[in-house]
């Protein structure tokens, strides 16, 4: 069960996963996520060294690196690329590459940062299995899922009881193209039934798939080790929600506004629940928005919910009120000004309507906010062809 070596408590995977999952609202804008560079799009030069990543013969695409670089030494990308290589085939040498990279190229710094972390953890369990696998994590945190394949395939070659390494395989597999990603999850459940790295990701799989109902045992496994992890919590009650249960979904928000009261947090998590899902909103999402925003009144995110709350309840007046508040507290965030062009469209005044779509647009796009961008764009080609 390799409990020495255990993954349950490394931070990045929560980050990872609950990003590819719960991080997206249709009209997303009210939560904060760490900024991780896109993966890397290799120049033409590099397309031999592309496929020989995702064939897994990383060796010979460090070699193809190596003579790029013997011809550019300058070349960041190339730097970076064959850092994040190495950090599976040579460890020793990758933090060297990965350094070069940030210091030529500050965009690599987060990549270089979360690497160095994750090589300096695995070094102090002299296990090539465990040290592959939280190597292929922070690879998958960096959104390089071949290359994080490559690594927990190796992993799991080594140690093929490693139930942690199965999971994150599992995961690996999802965002590859492979077919085989529910296989390594169950892999990794029978051989340890309260992994909670494989209860964690085998409950986003099946939320993923738009089956809550076979998520929520997983999920609840994965919180009887973590019960006072406020994410898995605002998870568990959307899935509920999702699986049918309702009821059972606020019960467990409220029961932690309850609990801990002088929270926004807590607040805001049962405010999101009620608005995403338009359940409740004048019953619970609007008080709790409110609540929110009396305990944390410079928040953004607080103030955004509550607008979009006043907006669901047919308050027109207040939801402009408080988006304008929100620009005013974020002048980047993208999604008021969303907000107010709908306000202004259903009230049939197109003229402020538009820049505030153009803007919502513009922000959208440079903070990589794809669904904002989406909806944008759609309201303008429909109201201004």
């Amino acid at each position: 069960m390799h409990k020495m070596r255990s993954l349950k408590r490394i931070p990045v995977i929560l980050a990872a996963a609950f990003s590819l999952l719960w991080g997206l609202f249709a009209l997303a804008g009210c939560t904060e996520t760490e900024v991780i560079p896109a993966t890397i799009t290799a120049p033409p030069a590099q397309e031999n060294v592309q496929d020989l990543i995702q064939g897994g013969n990383l060796e010979q695409a460090a070699q193809l690196l190596r003579l790029e670089l013997e011809k550019d030494p300058q070349d960041a990308s190339a730097h970076y690329q064959l850092g994040l290589i190495l950090s599976i085939t040579q460890r020793e040498e990758a933090v060297d590459q990965l350094a070069q990279a940030a210091n030529q190229d500050p965009s690599f710094e987060a990549g270089f940062t979360k690497l160095q972390d994750a090589l300096r953890q695995s070094s102090t369990i002299q296990d090539p299995a465990y040290q592959l696998t939280v190597t292929g994590q922070a690879l998958s945190a960096l959104e390089e899922w071949f290359l994080a394949q490559a690594a927990l395939e190796r992993a799991v070659t080594l140690d093929p009881t490693y139930a942690e390494a199965w999971a994150y395989l599992g995961e690996a597999h999802q965002h590859t193209g492979q077919d085989n990603g529910l296989e390594a999850l169950q892999t990794a459940i029978s051989l340890d039934p309260e992994s909670y790295a494989a209860n964690l990701l085998m409950s986003i799989y099946w939320n993923r798939n738009a089956t809550p109902m076979r998520s929520l045992p997983f999920l609840q496994t994965a919180l009887k080790q973590d019960p006072n992890n406020l994410a898995l919590l605002d998870n568990l009650a959307q899935t509920l929600v999702d699986a049918g249960m309702v009821e059972s979904g606020f019960e467990t928000l409220q029961e932690l506004t309850d609990q801990s009261p002088e929270k926004p947090e807590t607040w805001m998590m049962l405010a999101r629940l009620s608005v995403e899902n338009n359940i409740k909103v004048e019953e619970v999402g609007l008080p709790a928005a409110r609540q929110a925003v009396l305990l944390d009144p410079e928040s953004p995110a607080a103030t955004l919910m509550l607008g979009r709350a006043y907006l669901l309840t047919e308050n027109a007046l207040l939801a402009e009120r408080f988006f304008a508040k929100t620009i005013q507290l974020d002048p980047q965030m993208a999604a008021p000004h969303l907000y107010l062009a709908i306000i202004y469209l259903n009230q049939e005044n197109r003229e402020p309507a538009k820049p505030h779509l153009l803007e919502a647009l513009t922000l959208a796009e440079a903070d990589g906010d794809q669904a904002i961008a989406d909806q944008a764009e759609k309201f303008l080609n429909l109201y201004f062809p």
